[in-house]
């Protein structure tokens, strides 16, 4: 069963083998968890402090007739460990979809990574959500690194002929040139692409075109940056074998620990995660290693919207990044900065992205929020962008401001969720899509 985030767990939701594993997790900060596991990975890789302060679940057990668990914005697959050799897989998905294939969820997330939907139909199992989670994430993570180049280590080769350029090999050269002939066994070390790490995601793709063909046809067939990414990867990369990499297995256990390639760690245990169910030891002693992928759904969400909001014509929204230029609120030189998720000057409006079933009457601290980005900002319209279950509207649900200042109006503006089977989904929500940028577009000044 798939758990729903920010949500109050019953105990039909919960089986009995799974207790062990809640009474792990429970009420440790994701930061923690990072900490002591390696194999668990977040993404996107810089995470903000409050996804960090996160708990994947919360609240208190005892027995299935007295507990208070709680999921939070954390969604995704986490394998804990239970016992000598055995663990227990626990999957978070979206509130906003009604079946266990997560057509919603898998949406956003094909959008964001990729920008091209997969087809779930052909994926019905909860390991196959899993697999699509990594995949996902593994492209779009490769894509970023292409344009930041791939890693050459230094490597050491194993010679044997007759000229001599390297370390003499005495052991090697007494087993294979006894009686001399000519030739002589040394080692060389040469700064390379043909290394470990390359040799793991050439493995990957392997596996995601013999295990996900549909997957594969479906990116690789659409996407000339992956299909380039996979042929640069087999040109720099003569000496592999799958027989030789089986054999240098051990090797790709260590971490890339370089701080110019900090990014290609995530890579690494992404590929390590692609490929668990081989029967590798991917990370050691497993009985003790908690592992997984994770996301905050609130960024996937807001980045899902960012990327429909650009296409408004002339672009005069602007989506702000904490860390990056935000709104100074003190006109001082260290002042602390606001960052609303989406503003436009040029319209004076300010538009967060909530995650929520969002209500005017309940959720009084985005109001607050949004009148504080108002006020600083100097823009006389706020207002909210979230999903929904309701039926499909072009019209934005407004509220005109009880406030002596130029405060014109709060918008609530939704996205209907399509509730339909997955045949019209796809493009129930395209549609879903332009009917946001038509509410949107008409917040004129």
């Amino acid at each position: 069963m798939i758990w729903k985030d920010n949500s109050q767990l019953s105990k039909e939701e919960i089986r009995e083998d799974q207790i062990e594993a809640i009474k792990t997790i429970i009420n440790i900060p994701l930061k923690e968890l990072i900490g002591k596991n390696s194999g668990l990975v977040i993404y996107p890789n810089k995470v903000r402090k409050e996804t960090l302060d996160q708990f994947v679940i919360k609240g208190y057990y005892q027995n299935l007739d007295n507990m208070n668990i709680q999921t939070s914005n954390l969604i995704g697959v986490i394998s804990v460990p239970v016992g000598e050799g055995c663990s227990q897989t626990i999957y978070i998905g979206s509130r906003f979809d009604n079946n266990e294939k997560q057509p919603f969820l898998i949406y956003l997330l094909s959008k964001v990574f990729g920008g091209l939907f997969i087809d779930w139909k052909t994926n019905n199992s909860q390991n196959d959500f899993f697999d699509i989670l990594l995949i996902l994430m593994f492209f779009d993570l490769l894509k970023k690194q292409a344009r930041k180049g791939f890693p050459r280590f230094y490597i050491s080769r194993h010679n044997n002929n007759y000229n001599l350029r390297g370390k003499l090999n005495l052991n090697e050269h007494i087993k294979l040139n006894v009686p001399f002939l000519g030739k002589v066994a040394y080692e060389t070390r040469e700064h390379s692409y043909d290394n470990n790490l390359m040799w793991l995601i050439r493995y990957t793709f392997e596996r995601i075109k013999l295990k996900h063909r549909h997957l594969w046809e479906q990116t690789i067939g659409t996407d000339k940056s992956l299909r380039d990414i996979s042929s640069f990867i087999e040109q720099v990369t003569p000496t592999y074998s799958p027989e030789l990499f089986y054999r240098r297995f051990s090797e790709m256990n260590k971490p890339v620990s370089h701080p110019l390639y900090k990014d290609l760690e995530i890579i690494r245990k992404i590929c390590l995660q692609i490929i668990r169910d081989e029967g590798l030891n991917i990370y050691g002693d497993t009985s003790k290693e908690v592992y997984g992928i994770l996301f905050d759904v609130a960024w996937l969400w807001e980045v899902f919207l960012g990327n429909i909001i650009k296409e408004i014509k002339d672009r005069p929204f602007e989506h702000l990044i904490p860390g990056e230029q935000g709104i100074k609120v003190f006109k001082v030189e260290k002042s602390i900065n606001f960052y609303p998720d989406f503003i436009s000057f040029e319209r004076k409006t300010v538009l967060d992205a909530k995650y929520k079933f969002w209500r005017e009457n309940k959720d009084y601290d985005d109001i607050h929020q949004l009148l504080a980005y108002m006020f600083i900002s100097g823009s006389n319209r706020g207002g909210v962008i979230f999903p929904s279950k309701s039926p499909s509207t072009y019209e934005n649900e407004k509220f005109s401001l009880n406030t002596p200042y130029g405060f014109n109006e709060f918008v609530k503006i939704s996205f209907s969720v399509p509730k339909t089977e997955e045949d019209e989904f796809i493009e129930l929500m395209r549609k879903e899509e332009k009917v946001l940028l038509k509410k949107i577009e008409h917040l004129k000044p």
